[in-house]
């Protein structure tokens, strides 16, 4: 996740992320795609570059409550950033809540859709729209920009990237067999 002191002056101001839906088959192994489902995308925080040309983190004021820190989110626990993930979802969720993401469209064929044009920032991304017979992927957060090792930490990260590309976890529902059990009906 981009660091609060990076100097970022003439860099990109938007990128984009790619979600790839996936599905594997569990008896032979092989992937497949998912089509049709629909993300959607709540900005959390908003990265600027201020006048001294450095970053600048400001959570946005809807989830002010989360009590976000500059570079929070690359330092935390997976439980605590899972339970960052449910109080944004509670703040979405509540009643009256006025709060609005962006929806992407769907994804294709290959299992895959982009959203471009997105303002440098931290974002809560949501499955929206899930396609018969599968389970939603959990939301999860993602930031543009992000260290350009944020698929491999364990390699020391030399730069930034604007465009993400993400595969959340997905989850086939099996058939349910429908058999009726004769033997043990009874009329009367």
């Amino acid at each position: 996740l981009p660091a609060v002191g990076a100097k970022a002056e003439g860099k990109p101001t938007t990128g984009s992320v790619t979600i790839t839906k996936n599905d594997t088959d569990n008896s032979s192994g092989n992937y497949g795609t998912v089509k049709g489902a629909k993300f959607t995308f709540y900005k959390i925080a908003s990265f600027t570059v201020g006048e001294d040309g450095y970053a600048d983190w400001t959570v946005e004021d809807n989830f002010a409550s989360l009590n976000i820190v500059e570079d929070d989110l690359g330092n935390l626990s997976t439980e605590d950033i899972e339970s960052k993930v449910n109080q944004a979802m509670e703040l979405i969720n509540a009643e009256g809540s006025q709060i609005q993401g962006t929806e992407s469209e769907a994804t294709g064929e290959n299992g895959k859709v982009t959203v471009s044009g997105l303002s440098l920032g931290y974002y809560l991304i949501v499955e929206t729209t899930t396609p018969t017979n599968y389970v939603a992927s959990k939301p999860f957060f993602v930031a543009i920009s992000s260290a350009n090792n944020y698929n491999n930490p364990d390699n020391p990260a030399k730069g930034w990237v604007y465009d993400i590309n993400v595969e959340p976890k997905n989850e086939k529902i099996p058939p349910i067999e429908k058999d009726a059990d004769v033997t043990s009906a009874e009329l009367g």
